[in-house]
């Protein structure tokens, strides 16, 4: 096979995502490109996805059957390791089956493996190796001076296994891995354990990869040692064995304004040769770094942003420059941001020009839970119709010790905004703090029921110790002990115990006090899958007029379809709508009402019991959605249509519409 011959080749290995580029591979190509060296990137998810069907590994790159198995990771680690029939019985037992507690945790919340699935991952198994030699061959058909491959999630060892092919079949070529995998201690061990490796990038490369790709090329080994975040180690000579040289710093960028586009071209014509071009494929890309809230208060959990926490924007001109190049390049409407968080001052600058522009995307971000309503109509108006808000709980006292910065009242408020407005929020349950207050998830579980009709959530995950979390780095202040790497590491990697502890990523540990979070955690457990299943069919819609409010409650907990409120519960529910203290409902009601306090409490008891309403943090909010803005199926349409409709005293009323004052806004039945 001639191909033509290329300076750099950048590989992108199973279980990658098929849906998008690799953000990071995307501006290493631009990077080397504007530096004038030649490039290829090849996407070697595709072909692995066609060998073991799509399906398959798009469940394996989603992390089925629990992440934290490892599975992806097992599937190559063949190639690394001799591994015998019982090193491979004991993972599939152990860990696959939940043999060991650890993992048994887990499968709790999972379907259980078959045998036939067994089977099936056995023969995927035994494909890796030609595959991998399939992908060296290609590789080597460019005649590259260096190849660099990236690690994320599931990648490692497929990673790992195509650098040491590659080794075997030209050691002359240098191999270079980095990726998230390669963040602080993994990625010093990576090069430590793994002879055939030349290079090991740590934390961003922006300002170094091309350096180093020179540096290696003119085998300047004195230069490779001046550039943070490059662990190397230098090639054999008469006089001297390979020595291995470990940076001590990491280098972060300061102005991302001076990152260059990425390069997309060689996914979209892997994507058009190998895979459906109409499967939902998007484009990933970034408009900052770090965190914000993470270098004011990092979030208990979270072990993003190991080496680069501080927080860097792209100017608006720049990030809409580049969004609409990427759009207009390759024809999508669809993108993603990698931000861990977006700049908050995007909301006076980069959303508006957006909006005053015309640009007509459909972006997801992740977000901080506490945003206002006209923040998220900004959301929607500039096609960011899909969030990832960072909820984790309805307990405030559960959200400060995990450092959130937000209250339950506030999530709960957002999900209802996010219902009425149309942006659809991705978000989960945590559970298993050490010192939580299991009364909290008893209180939840109550709660729950009043709450289906707004967005429902993934799923409810005990928590796990991820690396670089403050978690993690201060298990003992924060309640953990006998931290360990979770036991799937010890199958996938036959290495000493230290060396699998610092590749580790995600680690198991006992409670101080030990506590049995499985047992208090159940009632909630079962709400959140009855409301994951009634979502679908729930609503609680408000339909306003100048005289009155009428409810329409599809809820399985209400007893009642279709309620009127007129008068000062009418006026309780809109002084609500966002969440108010009781000082606050008083100063907007009663001023120009003419009620009493006793009137107030009365109206505040009956609504609260018809579950409209809820007393959370010192504060009531109204679980009403304006129906006026929000746009029900037709289905809804029908079962509304066809409800009787009562008063706030039980006594029927005419179908709405008749003998009622004309709208004030919105949308009539």
């Amino acid at each position: 096979m001639l191909t033509d011959h290329r300076d750099v080749v950048l590989g992108v290995m199973p279980f990658g995502a098929l849906h998008t580029p690799s953000l990071g591979v995307g501006l290493l190509h631009g990077l080397l490109m504007n530096a004038g060296r030649s490039v290829k990137t090849c996407y070697f998810t595709f072909e692995f996805a066609k060998l073991i069907g799509l399906r398959t590994y798009e469940r394996i790159s989603d992390g089925e059957p629990s992440r934290q198995d490892l599975l992806g990771e097992w599937i190559f680690s063949g190639n690394l390791f001799d591994q015998d029939r019982r090193s491979v019985e004991q993972y599939i037992c152990k860990i696959l089956k939940g043999a060991d507690s650890d993992h048994a945790l887990k499968r709790s919340g999972c379907e259980k493996i078959t045998d036939r699935e067994i089977e099936d991952l056995l023969r995927i198994r035994s494909l890796t190796a030609q595959f991998l030699e399939d992908c060296a061959i290609r590789i080597l058909s460019y005649s590259p001076k260096i190849v660099g491959l990236t690690s994320m999630f599931q990648e490692h060892t497929a990673v790992l296994s195509l650098a040491k092919r590659l080794k075997v079949l030209d050691e002359r070529i240098v191999t270079v891995v980095g990726g998230a995998n390669c963040d602080g201690e993994m990625g010093a061990q990576t090069l430590k354990s793994f002879p055939f490796l030349d290079a090991v990038v740590s934390g961003e490369a922006d300002e170094t990869f091309c350096q180093m790709v020179e540096a290696f090329i003119h085998a300047r080994y004195s230069d490779l040692a001046q550039l943070p975040g490059i662990h190397f180690r230098s090639r054999p000579s008469v006089d001297s064995p390979p020595q291995i040289h470990l940076s001590s710093s990491q280098s972060v960028v300061e102005n991302l304004d001076k990152v260059p586009f990425p390069n997309f071209d060689d996914f979209f014509s892997a994507a058009k040769a190998d895979y459906d071009a109409n499967a939902g494929l998007y484009v990933t890309f970034e408009t900052s770094r770090g965190c914000w809230w993470g270098e004011k208060q990092h979030c208990t959990f979270c072990g993003l942003n190991g080496s680069s926490m501080n927080f860097r924007s792209k100017s608006p001109d720049r990030a809409l420059s580049e969004v609409t190049f990427l759009a207009n390049k390759y024809q999508t409407r669809n993108f993603a941001a990698a931000d861990n968080i977006i700049d908050y001052r995007y909301f006076r600058t980069l959303l508006p020009m957006m909006i005053e522009r015309g640009i007509d995307l459909n972006l997801a971000y992740e977000v901080k839970a506490n945003l206002k309503k006209d923040e998220i109509c900004l959301l929607k108006k500039c096609g960011i119709e899909h969030i990832q808000p960072g909820v984790e709980s309805f307990s405030t006292p559960t959200l400060k010790m995990m450092k959130k910065g937000v209250t339950g009242v506030q999530n709960i408020q957002l999900l209802k905004w996010c219902r009425e407005i149309g942006v659809e929020a991705n978000w989960g349950i945590l559970w298993g703090f050490p010192g939580e207050d299991p009364a909290e998830y008893e209180r939840m579980a109550r709660l729950v029921p009043l709450l289906t009709h707004l967005q429902p959530p993934g799923g409810v995950g005990r928590i796990r110790l991820d690396r670089f979390s403050p978690n993690f780095s201060s298990a003992r202040k924060y309640g953990f002990s006998n931290v360990a790497p979770v036991p799937s590491y010890s199958h996938v990697y036959d290495l000493p115990e230290e060396d699998v502890r610092n590749l580790a990523y995600f680690f198991r540990f006992d409670y101080g006090d030990n506590r049995d979070v499985d047992q208090y955690v159940h009632s909630l457990k079962e709400a959140v899958t009855k409301w994951q299943h009634e979502a679908w069919s729930s609503g609680l819609y408000g339909l306003w007029t100048s005289a009155s409010v009428m409810v329409v409650d599809l809820r399985s907990c209400s007893a009642e379809d279709v309620v009127d409120y007129r008068g000062l519960e009418m006026e309780v529910l809109r002084s609500c709508e966002r969440a108010a203290t009781i000082g606050e409902i008083e100063s907007e009601v009663l001023a120009s009402g003419g009620y009493s306090e006793s009137d107030l409490e009365i109206a505040l008891s009956l609504l609260e019991n018809r579950k409209l309403l809820i007393h959370m943090d010192q504060k009531y909010l109204s679980l009403l959605i304006d129906f006026s803005k929000f746009a029900p199926s037709i289905a809804v349409e029908r079962i509304i249509a066809g409800m009787g409709r009562r008063d706030a005293t039980g006594g029927k009323l005419p179908p709405f519409g008749i003998n009622e004052p004309e709208h004030v806004s919105g949308t009539s039945v």
